[in-house]
């Protein structure tokens, strides 16, 4: 057996045990907190609040909030709800008025939904438990029944970013409330909860409330015995009113279109017509026909150039492997550089042809893009054109423009407006005042057609101009009007083609024998039943050419493929809080 014994009296023990203790006891003032509570959360301590009922209908609460901080932070916030939606989807808004906050600097920050109380130094930071009282005052906060007046508060709100550890509430009702009339209940834990984990305490008209998590609160006396001070609810028309913009901006078109945009003047009848206007060119025809230079228009323009004198198309078969191909070689026939003739957009259209050079085929315009970039300088020359001559004021395409620009800018405001700002200034307006500022925008752009204008001369050739269209619409109802005349098929094949015509003006000459034309050479014998086809293929070839631009290379991808009971939240009051 082995004996072990102590080498040490009592005494000296004693001695050592009280040296160490004090030793422990310099140190710890050292110590930082932060090492000393690292394990401690951030968290509301303590959360109480104070509400006085006032016989007037108001509100007042006092918050008194102990906070903890494990590390250095500046303070915290306090968000309180100000607009609130009932069970039957409604808005209603309780006003807040912030009378006294004690414990740091303070600062009121408001939106349309909440207010923020952002409490703090941000010079300095605190750390450890910090105690923070708000006071404020809320009007339009009780309810009123048939059979009973309530205050239902949400004391703590559920958007805490940190836990609550002890909850309590405090109401205070005026002297004129009969304590045994006074009925009380509470209500616990997340959003929605109906579960009361709380402890209820009735003293005279004071109601004492006790809980460990969020917590909503409710007590009800008779009616009367305090004055009715309703929450504010937006007027359910103001909303409507947003519908009120777009007939607006439809009277303020319906009146620029009456003064700017209405075409005036004319014999107000339109007559066959058996020519076009006087001076016209088709390109121009197909302008003042519709206000706009289509691909048809330009296309139009070279098949007129050929007819009259200043280039030959011919057809070129290409044979291939199994089937054979057609191509088309445009001859220049003269000079035309000083020809005061030619408009300047025709002579833009044989530069673009033939530059410097005789002949040119139609594969290869098409192969180098000839024509890509310089289409809108050609269509702005034709619109030049018939505004020098007289038949629009201004620019039609300029016009429409502006109104297309103006409606798409709109449009866009109107979304960006509706979808992200409007609604957190005006959320019992829901989704009006964006259908409204859109149905705007898009009224504009219905508008933006109507809105160039011919002038009195223009409208008066725009009547001769549907009454030829007619004409070449129709043509074998007049054919009395064109047997005898002599080249009419060629010399107005341009014009119906500007328009969209062309098939049935040469269908109308199917049957008449006529001299083959000097500016078109066919792979064969010509015959008349068989140049309407040709016609079509050379438009149809033509519109593609005139249309071709260079493809864009694609970008490569980096892989190979009311009315029911209460609960938690409901009520007034609520919001959350944090630290900053």
């Amino acid at each position: 057996m082995t004996v072990i014994t102590d080498r040490y009296p009592a005494a000296v023990r004693r001695t050592l045990l009280l040296a160490l203790a004090a030793v422990f006891s310099v140190l710890v003032p050292f110590l930082s907190p932060t090492d000393v509570r690292a394990a401690d959360p951030e968290e509301v301590r303590s959360f109480i609040s104070e509400i006085a009922v006032h016989e007037d209908g108001r509100i007042t609460v006092t918050e008194r909030i102990d906070y903890y901080f494990p590390n250095p932070r500046h303070g915290i916030y306090r968000d309180i709800p100000v607009r609130y939606t009932d069970e039957r989807g409604d808005i209603f808004e309780i006003p807040i008025e912030v009378l006294e906050v004690r414990g740091a600097p303070f600062k009121v920050e408001r939106s349309r939904a909440a207010i923020r109380l952002k409490i703090g130094d941000p010079d300095a930071t605190v750390i450890g438990i910090q105690s923070y009282v708000i006071v404020y005052e809320a009007i339009g906060a009780l309810r009123y029944f048939e059979d009973h007046d309530e205050l239902y508060w949400n004391v703590t709100g559920h958007e805490w970013n940190v836990p609550l550890r002890q909850v309590s509430a405090v109401v205070t009702l005026p002297p004129s409330v009969p304590a045994d009339q006074v009925r009380t209940a509470c209500y616990t834990g997340p959003f929605g909860s109906t579960a009361s984990d709380c402890l209820v305490n009735l003293q005279d008209s004071t109601s004492h409330f006790v809980a460990q998590e969020p917590l909503t609160v409710v007590v009800g006396w008779p009616p009367g015995l305090v004055a009715r001070l309703e929450a504010v609810r937006p007027s359910p028309v103001l909303p409507w009113l947003w519908l009120l913009l777009p007939a607006a901006a439809f009277i303020l078109l319906m009146r620029r279109w009456w003064t700017r945009g209405r075409d005036v003047g004319g014999r107000g009848t339109i007559m066959v017509e058996y020519e076009p206007p006087d001076g016209i060119r088709p390109a121009e025809f197909g302008v003042l026909m519709d206000e706009t230079a289509h691909l048809r228009d330009i296309t139009a323009i070279i098949v007129d150039l050929a007819v009259r004198g200043y280039l030959r198309i011919k057809e070129i078969e290409k044979k291939g492997l199994i089937f054979k191909s057609k191509d088309y070689e445009f001859e220049r026939l003269k000079e035309y550089q000083d020809d005061d003739d030619l408009r300047s957009y025709e002579k833009k259209i044989l530069d673009i042809m033939f530059g410097a050079a005789k002949t040119v085929t139609m594969s290869k315009l098409k192969s180098r893009h000839a024509f890509h970039g310089e289409l809108t300088k050609i269509k702005n020359q034709i619109y030049e054109q018939v505004v020098g001559q007289g038949y629009f004021p201004s620019n039609p395409d300029r016009v429409r423009a502006k109104y297309l620009g103006a409606g798409i800018g709109i449009t866009i405001l109107a979304w960006v407006l509706g979808a992200m700002i409007l609604p957190a200034f005006l959320p019992d307006h829901g989704p009006l005042p964006m259908i409204s500022l859109m149905l705007s925008g898009v009224m504009v752009l219905v508008f933006a057609p109507l809105m160039p204008k011919r002038t009195g001369p223009g409208v008066l050739a725009w009547e001769k101009a549907k009454g030829f269209e007619e004409y070449l619409e129709k043509a074998e109802r007049y054919r009395l009007q064109w047997q005898e005349k002599e080249r009419i098929f060629e010399t107005f094949l341009p014009y119906a083609m500007a328009i969209g015509v062309a098939d049935k003006w040469a269908k109308a000459f199917e049957d008449i024998d006529m001299p083959e034309p000097e500016w078109y050479v066919g792979t064969g014998t010509f015959r008349t039943s068989d140049f309407g086809s040709s016609i079509r293929s050379l438009n149809s070839s033509l519109n593609s050419t005139v249309t071709s631009a260079p493809q864009r290379s694609s970008s490569g991808s980096g892989f190979s493929g009311g009315g029911g009971g209460g609960f938690s939240g409901g009520g007034g009051g609520g919001g959350g809080g944090g630290s900053w």
